[in-house]
């Protein structure tokens, strides 16, 4: 039996804990043809020594520079397109996955033509009972991307975007539609793609039998509360820019009133918590997200 060949792209920064996991629990992944890709982004320790070290048979990529979710994967990417693989997959270093993952995936993309890319069931790794996402679901009127936590049946079924967490795209279809979007950096790229994969007609779903666990958030929390909350400023600036820029991309124009006076309370309601709670740099990053997002030249 021929098996179809996978490139898995994993990022790493500054992360090696995380992605030691990752790459341990992948190894015992029972698929017989798919590489593993890592991406450093320029890691300032030695992650890029240990995993040479420690995983020899890794194919590791260097980057000199940060370039962010989608810079990373764009180089993994290239490097699986130079090489032919048939499919490829972008999976976060916090995860950690079921042996059979990735059989179930392939599985189905060989036996649904249309099927363009899917994603597996993702639970909380600290909570293995707990749903992170099933694949995403997009209000028209609002402009409003949410994550499914639930299904129906454990029968594969269409969603309308994939989490960049963990997702399988036929490599025919990246040459179709390009890569991610790096004007994004982080955070709604996955979202873009997917909106750019249906729009070349294709058709993505999820596939519950297949299981990932994953931490979730690893990269934008800093494990002490302090002032400003959880959560990096920085990371809320990303978010804020890329919905509204993702929003210029997509929205059709039948639904920009509507999703335009959603976004504007939206908004209203992040500057006035952030000002009632002093969270000022919270509250600047905000005002730079939304003026970023609506200066940035739609790709």
């Amino acid at each position: 039996m021929q098996f179809p060949s996978v490139a898995v792209i994993v990022i790493n920064w500054n992360g090696y804990r995380l992605t030691e996991q990752c790459l341990q629990s992948l190894v015992m992944v029972r698929y017989p043809n798919f590489k593993i890709v890592v991406v450093d982004n320029a890691s300032t320790g030695d992650d890029t020594k240990k995993i040479k070290e420690n995983f020899p048979e890794v194919k590791l990529i260097e980057s000199k520079v940060n370039e962010g979710f989608t810079g990373g994967n764009n180089r993994g990417i290239e490097e699986a397109l130079s090489e032919n693989f048939d499919y490829i997959m972008l999976l976060n270093n916090d995860t950690e996955q079921v042996m059979n993952f990735l059989d179930k995936l392939v599985e189905f993309m060989q036996k649904t033509p249309e099927a363009v890319a899917v994603q597996p069931r993702i639970h909380y790794v600290h909570d293995k009972d707990k749903v992170w996402s099933l694949g995403g679901k997009y209000n028209v009127w609002l402009g409003l991307t949410s994550s499914l936590k639930k299904a129906k049946r454990n029968e594969p079924f269409e969603i309308d975007w994939l989490t960049g967490c963990c997702m399988l795209v036929r490599a025919c279809v990246v040459k179709e539609v390009g890569q991610l979007d790096h004007n994004f950096f982080a955070y709604y790229e996955d979202v873009d793609w997917s909106f750019r994969m249906k729009r070349a007609g294709g058709r993505l779903y999820c596939v519950p039998e297949a299981v990932v666990y994953h931490v979730a958030g690893a990269s934008g929390k800093t494990t002490e509360k302090v002032k400003e909350g959880f959560v990096s400023p920085f990371i809320h600036y990303l978010n804020i820019r890329n919905q509204i820029y993702f929003l210029r991309k997509h929205v059709d124009v039948m639904y920009l009133p509507s999703v335009a006076i959603y976004q504007l309370l939206l908004l209203s309601a992040y500057i006035l918590y952030f000002s009632a709670r002093g969270r000022f740099a919270k509250l600047k990053a905000v005002i730079r997200g939304v003026r970023d997002g609506l200066k940035m030249p739609v790709k």
